[in-house]
Formats: C-alpha cells, sequence, structure tokens
C-alpha cells in the first residue's frame, strides 16, 4: 500500500477522482447491505445505492454525528465477516467522551501507508532517527507484555521516548541532553510539550548541537506563533497533519506552505457551512468518510 501511495500521488486529478469516487460507491454499497444502521439510513429517507451517481449525490446521505455514532455504535458494525484483522479501540477524547471503535486491516494499511508517506514528504524514511514526545495515562499504565511490544516497536522503528508528563524545569535540560545523544532527524510529540521545551530553550539561551530534518506536533492546534517559536528555538521546520481516530490519515503539510494536502486514496473530505452547503476558500465544519473502513463504517462522520 505505501508503494501505491508513493504512485497514486503523481496521478491526475481527474484519475484520483475517479479512484476516489469508485472505492466510495463500493463502501456505500457494502454499507447498505451488511450494515444495519445505513440499511435503516438509507430507507429512512428513501435513497439507494443507486442514486449516489456523483460526488455531489452524497449529500444525499444524512450527516453522522458523533452523539449517533454513540448511540448507534453496535449498529455501525458489518453483520457479515471482513476479511483480514480487526483491531478494537476508543477515540482519543480530543473531541468529547471516546467513542468505541473497530478498524480492519486494510483501514489500517491506507492510514500507515499515508503516514508514511508523509515521512517522504519531510525528507525522512523509515528507519531514520525518531524522538517522540509522547505520554497518557492509559500508555503509562499498560501491562508488561504491551511494554515489551512498545519495545520492540520503538526499536524496528529507531525510536526513542520521552514522558511528556514528566517534563518541568528540573528535566527539561535532561531531555535536550537526549535529543543530541540520540539525534533524531524527526522529533515529534504533544504541541504543548515543544512549546513548554522551545520557551525553556529561549529562556536559558540553549541550543541543540544538531539540526533536525522536521518537527511535528500533534493533538492540538498549530497557530502560526507557536511554529515560529518552536522552528526558531530547535532551528527545523515543522510539519503539521490533521486526522482522528475514525478515520486517522487525512491530511498533512509537505513543507510549501500551501497548507496540507488530503489523503484522497484513504479519505472523502467535506468542508460544510451551517446549513450543509460545500464551502471554499473559508472556514467550515468537516465531515469525513473513511473509505478504507469495512467492519465499521464511517460514512459523511461529523467528528466535532
Amino acid at each position: 500500500t505505501h508503494q501505491f501511495l508513493l504512485g497514486s500521488q503523481k496521478w491526475s486529478e481527474s484519475q484520483l477522482l475517479h479512484y476516489q469516487f469508485d472505492k466510495l460507491r463500493k463502501l456505500i454499497d457494502h454499507a447498505f447491505l451488511n450494515v444495519p444502521y445505513y440499511t435503516k439510513l438509507f430507507r429512512s429517507v428513501g435513497i439507494t445505492p443507486a442514486d449516489i451517481k456523483s460526488f455531489d449525490d452524497i449529500s444525499k446521505i444524512p450527516i453522522l454525528t458523533k452523539e449517533t455514532a454513540r448511540k448507534e455504535n453496535a449498529n455501525l458494525i458489518a453483520q457479515i465477516p471482513v476479511k483480514g484483522r480487526i483491531l478494537k479501540g476508543f477515540t482519543g477524547g480530543t473531541t468529547g467522551p471516546p467513542l468505541k471503535l473497530l478498524r480492519d486491516s486494510t483501514d489500517l494499511s491506507f492510514t500507515w501507508a499515508a503516514f508514511f508517506r508523509w515521512y517522504t514528504w519531510m525528507g525522512l524514511e523509515i528507519g531514520d532517527p525518531i524522538v517522540k514526545i509522547w505520554g497518557a495515562p492509559t500508555v503509562l499504565t499498560r501491562n508488561l507484555r504491551r511494554k515489551l511490544a512498545d519495545g520492540i516497536k520503538n526499536w524496528y522503528y529507531n525510536r526513542n521516548m520521552v514522558n511528556s508528563f514528566n517534563l518541568n524545569e528540573q528535566t527539561i535540560q535532561d531531555v535536550l541532553n537526549r535529543f543530541n545523544k540520540f539525534k533524531p532527524l524527526l522529533i515529534r510529540g504533544y504541541l504543548s510539550a515543544f512549546i513548554q521545551i522551545a520557551e525553556y530553550m529561549k529562556e536559558n539561551k540553549v541550543r541543540l548541537d544538531f539540526k533536525p530534518k522536521a518537527i511535528s506536533s500533534t493533538t492540538e492546534t498549530l497557530l502560526e506563533p507557536f511554529r515560529i517559536l518552536i522552528e526558531e528555538q530547535f532551528n527545523a521546520p515543522m510539519f503539521d497533519q490533521y486526522g482522528c481516530g475514525e478515520c486517522n490519515s487525512i491530511a498533512f503539510e509537505a513543507g510549501d506552505g500551501l497548507g496540507m494536502y488530503v489523503a484522497s486514496e484513504h479519505v472523502y473530505l467535506e468542508i460544510l457551512d451551517d446549513d450543509d452547503k460545500p464551502v471554499t476558500g473559508k472556514e467550515g465544519r468537516i465531515v469525513m468518510t473513511n473509505l478504507d473502513n469495512y467492519v465499521m463504517p464511517f460514512i459523511r462522520y461529523e467528528n466535532g
């Protein structure tokens, strides 16, 4: 899938749209036939998959809100076996109470392929040294088996972990020493942790003794003053991205200052106004369709 996406990013717009709509139609057919929520929904509004003849027709399908997804959770699960491994999980809770999720192997494959394609946009390769500034209660309390599995993953991905919950005036210099020793090409983590470290570096006139290729923050909105502060202190460009647990890899920056590029092979993205009409050139509500999850489809989903 990774090699496929490295090729598909060179497609013409018409090729990409044809591929995207073909996946959308197949997903809608599957959901109508095999997912109780969508079978009932389509019948309630008097449509069938055959009525979706173009992207414009997708507006005939009512938007799925997070509240409805939580209420209808069991009815969003396909009633037929789906090929491959099924992963159980929850959303992270950044847009409200966690939501129970099921994801299949095809969805996971496209998610990670799009993520690692982004590595190439940052000038990186899989296996380049990474420091990840991470940490949440659910992570810190994992059992021994999960900790061992995480240790193997960190070794495989050449990744060094820093606990963001332990950052303070006394520990930040130790963290910077770890950066200098490991010399990662990518430093990735929570935006709040980057701000904390960057402010410490500025106040104490501390600089890294190497130059990372890229910095990437996540979880929180990267406002321009934060980007300027962090890029100046780390002496490296920042690359932002957008995703959520229901779809993950949605859009990524490529370092050209033109905003984020949508992973259109994996997600159909709509930006709508308050009347559910598409908007361009201004802010709107994000409504997404994960094109790859057949075990628990999210079609026209507004994550809030």
